[in-house]
């Protein structure tokens, strides 16, 4: 029940966000949030209107008594490989500034600013491994041994 009342709760903050325009033009639908229980990101296609998205939020918060936790929140910039040495301004929220990472991990997918999935396919190789390499020894227990 707790996944429902968080939507139920943050169903505003989402309008909000909608309803501000701001965002990334994916074909004709202006996107700049994504929610999932309760893991929220944010989305824009620039610094300025991603601290504007951002103010929104913090905005949110206050008038709702929640607290969005700044040591939590990463940002991330995906550039192509001719602005690499873009700077990038410091984002804040609630006044506090953000720290940018080249990878993360949302909703068990790690995302890498370097348009790569690398990371996250040897993850998953490494867990198909393990998990293999315990169903054998499991069940080399119970399997009788072959006869000569």
């Amino acid at each position: 029940m707790s996944p429902m009342l968080f939507n139920i709760y943050m169903d505003e903050l989402s309008c909000n966000l909608s309803q501000s325009y701001i965002g990334c033009n994916m074909n004709g639908m202006i996107i700049n949030h994504l929610m999932y229980a309760d893991d929220t990101c944010i989305i824009a296609a620039s610094p300025t209107a991603l601290q504007k998205l951002l103010d929104i939020c913090a905005d949110f918060a206050v008038s709702n008594f929640i607290i969005f936790n700044e040591k939590k929140t990463k940002c991330m910039c995906f550039k192509p490989n001719s602005l690499n040495g873009l700077f990038v301004s410091t984002l804040r929220l609630n006044d506090v500034p953000l720290t940018f990472v080249t990878s993360n991990k949302y909703l068990g997918v790690i995302i890498h600013d370097k348009h790569q999935d690398d990371d996250d396919i040897m993850r998953h190789v490494k867990s198909l491994y393990s998990g293999g390499n315990l169903l054998i020894s499991r069940a080399s227990k119970h399997v009788p041994p072959v006869l000569k």
